[in-house]
């Protein structure tokens, strides 16, 4: 029992919303991923996502663009959306050799 899903679907599901912006606040299409499970998502042109049918409890979701990322905790509560308002996504270079 404890090493099935059955907590999760006895806990329910819920969402998360959010903006993806760069540094200069333009919309981002970026990847959303809930780490831990296989729920990917997209955000749109507008860089807005709304990901459904996610395990309630604490939970970690990566955002991704390109070469740049960030990894947000979330609570998740059951029946509800949990907004991670805007997320701004920092450039990242690899340093000259």
């Amino acid at each position: 029992f404890l090493q099935s899903d059955v907590p999760a679907k006895l806990a329910g599901t819920g969402q998360v919303s959010g903006v993806v912006v760069s540094e200069a606040a333009s919309p981002l299409p970026a990847e959303i991923i809930v780490l831990g499970t296989d729920i990917v998502g997209k955000a749109d042109s507008q860089g807005q996502f709304l990901i459904r049918n996610i395990p309630a409890g604490q939970q970690s979701i990566a955002i991704l663009h390109l070469d740049s990322g960030v990894e947000y905790p979330a609570f998740v509560n059951p029946g509800q959306t949990t907004d991670l308002g805007e997320i701004k996504l920092i450039a990242t270079t690899e340093p000259s050799q």
